[in-house]
């Protein structure tokens, strides 16, 4: 990695040591979810089947029925299953909602949701097999497509068109032309796609959505979040279903707005789309921060400047060996949160001494919290996602090659002065790895520097004394920030 400088004024210095943890979880989240089997008992095939059967219910009429596979040869399934067949051959302008079965709730704490996180999956295939011209069907995140996040499918000439459309945080107005959308991606209609869709729901942040096509993630860069402004215009809501609608609408090109008003497409009638594999349910990915005591005081801050009398121990000689550090020790210099952690670590490890950084991260340059690239060993060929936290930040998602999650290019400054925690989540196996850091204001430097000498001649390497100070830092036991890297997975 080229090493890129900081500006001093926006220098931060970092110093952080690792702790392992074999599964330790760091908040209750039993995530409940649920799986549509059409063929089980109480689903009957037919037109405006499956509502009013095992939880479905219909919020305006559109051209649906629960079919068996057999009957849509050209569509790719197998013929042993059933399929819910939807299509927006009726009800121009949209709304025609078809609701699934509820689950617990995702949604931002303020909602009173116990999850952050919901997820679906689903099979689509043409029911033709071929392009249907002008057939456009949304899924949505919730069960009025509104809150959670839109999957749009939408037939072209040749292909088969899949993006979203949202109302971004801090739109003027809720008109069309303050409209967001994106194409995700374009496929073969003539083959069957599984699709899956994750949002997240952060306080005080934008939520995200990723849409993963074929296991491939389409949607990063794009910008795509859930319908987060429309629904504060609407009181905070969560969700707990997802929802099929015969759309009007669809992605533009170039992203500003969304087309609005499309003509139906009759001869979809009875055919159209075909779902099955349907699959969702609610998790928390981000975890929460712990709720204090009422009676626990809270953890002294730590100093961003050096205290006149400094309590920083003076650089041990090389033989020395610090001790270990004790619980009460890590709450009292950097919080109850990294507290817990670390007990859990030495409760489930039974180790006394963290790993260095060193075991778990590699670079091949410098540090830059600006620019910050490393990588990360992980079982299993995935794609992960970074927060930072206490106040969740989305920071990217990133893929997992060859057994290492490759994160970069990633300005972890933006997180601010403090103690912060970084948490890398396994978007297929929910696994996960935690690390604490502290970002601290710069130290004062002089600018006068010692002249070169003949046997040390000064180098310009474009990096920051800052920047030293904190790599140096990082090596020294006495400045260690303790962190830990947990691992689990999701129920």
């Amino acid at each position: 990695m080229a090493h890129r400088s900081t500006p001093r004024a926006a220098a931060v210095a970092v110093a952080a040591a690792l702790i392992a943890l074999a599964s330790a979880p760091l908040s209750a989240s039993a995530a409940t979810s649920t799986s549509i089997d059409f063929t089980s008992s109480g689903y009957t095939v037919g037109y405006q089947s499956p509502k009013g059967q095992n939880g479905w219910w219909q919020a305006q009429s559109a051209d649906y029925s629960l079919v068996d596979n057999s009957s849509f040869a050209g569509s790719g399934l197998p013929s042993a299953g059933r399929s819910l067949q939807f299509s927006n051959s009726k009800q121009p302008g949209g709304g025609a909602h078809l609701v699934s079965p509820t689950v617990d709730a995702a949604g931002e704490p303020t909602t009173g949701a116990k999850y952050n996180t919901f997820e679906a999956t689903f099979t689509v295939a043409s029911a033709t097999g071929t392009v249907q011209p002008g057939l456009g069907v949304d899924v949505a995140l919730d069960g009025a497509s509104r809150y959670g996040g839109v999957v749009s499918l939408r037939h072209s000439t040749d292909k088969l068109v899949i993006g979203s459309y949202w109302l971004p945080a801090g739109a003027a107005d809720s008109s069309p032309t303050s409209w967001r959308s994106a194409i995700f991606t374009t496929v073969d209609p003539a083959v069957p796609h599984v699709i899956r869709a994750v949002a997240v729901f952060i306080e005080g942040k934008p939520d995200t959505l990723d849409v993963y096509v074929d296991g491939t993630l389409v949607s990063a860069g794009t910008g795509a979040t859930t319908w987060e402004a429309y629904t504060g215009s609407d009181g905070d809501r969560s969700v707990d279903s997802i929802s099929f609608k015969a759309s009007s609408s669809a992605p533009t090109a170039d992203g500003i707005g969304y087309a609005y008003g499309l003509p139906t497409a009759p001869a979809t009638e009875g055919k159209g789309l075909l779902f099955n594999g349907i699959s969702y349910g609610a998790s928390m990915t981000v975890p929460a921060s712990p709720t204090p005591e009422p009676t626990t005081p809270p953890a002294p801050q730590k100093p961003t400047k050096p205290a006149p009398a400094p309590t920083v121990a003076p650089t041990p000689e090389p033989t020395e060996t610090a001790a270990p550090l004790t619980v009460d020790q890590v709450s009292e210099q950097f919080g109850a949160d990294t507290a817990a952690l670390l007990e859990s670590y030495l409760r489930e490890t039974g180790r006394e001494v963290p790993p260095t950084i060193d075991e778990l991260f590699t670079s091949d340059s410098e540090i830059d919290l600006t620019d910050f690239t490393a990588w990360l060993s992980w079982t299993g060929d995935e794609t992960v996602k970074l927060y930072g936290y206490s106040t969740p930040t989305y920071l990217g998602t990133f893929p997992v090659v060859n057994g290492r999650a490759e994160i970069s290019g990633v300005d972890l400054s933006v997180l601010g002065e403090g103690e912060h925690h970084l948490l890398v989540v396994g978007e297929q196996s929910g696994a996960f790895q935690v690390a604490a850091l502290d970002i601290t204001a710069p130290q004062e430097v002089e600018e006068a520097a010692p002249a070169p000498t003949a046997e040390a001649p000064a180098a310009d390497t474009g990096i920051s004394p800052w920047v030293m100070g904190g790599i140096a830092a990082a090596l020294l036991a006495a400045l260690i920030v303790t962190a830990v890297l947990v691992r689990r997975r999701f129920a």
